[in-house]
């Protein structure tokens, strides 16, 4: 509960990556820490009163603009649902940001003359810099996903809709599972996801930030006391859900896709190679993943049950709510 009676949610977690700096491998545990809490606003022209959601002590970028990525590859999308997933609690790979190689110079001024020199980096001075960079690097995949649980505070009670951050969580892992499939699974509307994240996020859910939130505040408000309801408030909620619903769509691919690989190789294991059942079940974790070496523990039909068991999983592990 944090000052005056307004209640607070501190976010603890770390997002694990290793790289190497100048050819020498680092592993670094970047700490994770953010207070979410509900804050009315007050806008200074109009003196427009709204709530919405608000985070302190991320200390990283947190407007739309300036953390969602143009495009998304397999491997940048893995780490951005890592992310989401750490917030979550659930344990993650260390992600690989690859290598950092500090220029050789750097411009200093002088503080007594106030002219630039040009001095030459020490290797201690190339480590500062290349743990700079990957640090700033780590915290960009961590952006999106600190961030989408502001978004879900201010679609809530700024214009009533439930899911925005949720929304966007969603949208992350089914760009991180259409990547992985074949894609001949590919609509329309993946292909401009998968083409220009950044604008197609942006167009399907608005803007929630300070003044953004307002209008839209407003504009909700003024439609429930001229009817006792708001069409934009319908609107916004239908696109959240339509955004889980593709999700949805894809993750039912993805299960296709790795059913297909888990009978092939149950087969291969246990038929070819005469594997004992449980060797053959920690194999299929290693390749496929926990889930599916549970299936392949309990014998369950892999018919539409275990698909919506699935999606169930999936979900669950990244924050995503389940809307019906």
């Amino acid at each position: 509960m944090g000052s005056g009676g307004r209640i607070s949610t501190q976010l603890g977690t770390t997002f694990p990556v290793k790289f190497r700096s100048e050819g020498v491998r680092q592993r670094e545990q970047h700490q994770v820490n953010a207070v979410y809490q509900l804050k009315e606003q007050v806008r200074a022209n109009d003196q427009q009163k709204w709530t919405q959601g608000m985070m302190t002590g991320f200390g990283h970028g947190t407007t739309w603009n300036e953390i969602l990525p143009q495009t998304l590859t397999l491997d940048s999308a893995t780490k951005y649902g890592r992310a989401i997933k750490s917030i979550m609690g659930v344990p993650v790979k260390t992600s690989d940001l690859g290598d950092y190689t500090a220029p050789a110079t750097r411009q200093v001024k002088r503080k007594a003359t106030g002219v630039e020199e040009t001095v030459r980096n020490t290797p201690s001075d190339k480590r500062r810099i290349n743990d700079s960079a990957a640090k700033s690097d780590a915290f960009s995949f961590m952006s999106p996903a600190v961030t989408s649980f502001v978004e879900d505070l201010t679609g809530l009670h700024a214009a009533n809709t439930r899911f925005t951050g949720s929304a966007v969580r969603a949208t992350f892992l089914r760009a991180k599972l259409a990547l992985g499939n074949d894609p001949s699974t590919h609509s329309d509307d993946d292909k401009a996801m998968l083409g220009d994240f950044k604008g197609y996020l942006s167009g399907h859910l608005s803007q929630l930030k300070k003044d953004g939130a307002a209008d839209l505040a407003d504009q909700v408000s003024a439609e429930h006391k001229r009817s006792g309801t708001s069409a934009t408030a319908s609107n916004y909620q239908a696109t959240a859900f339509n955004l889980h619903e593709a999700l949805n769509t894809t993750i039912d691919h993805t299960f296709d896709r790795k059913k297909a690989k888990f009978e092939a190789k149950w087969d291969k294991y246990t038929n070819v190679q005469k594997m004992d059942p449980v060797a053959a079940q920690a194999r299929i974790g290693q390749k496929l993943g926990k889930w599916w070496s549970e299936a392949a523990r309990t014998g369950v039909a892999l018919d539409d049950h275990a698909k919506d068991a699935y999606q169930d999983h999936k979900r669950s592990r990244y924050g995503i709510g389940r809307v019906e």
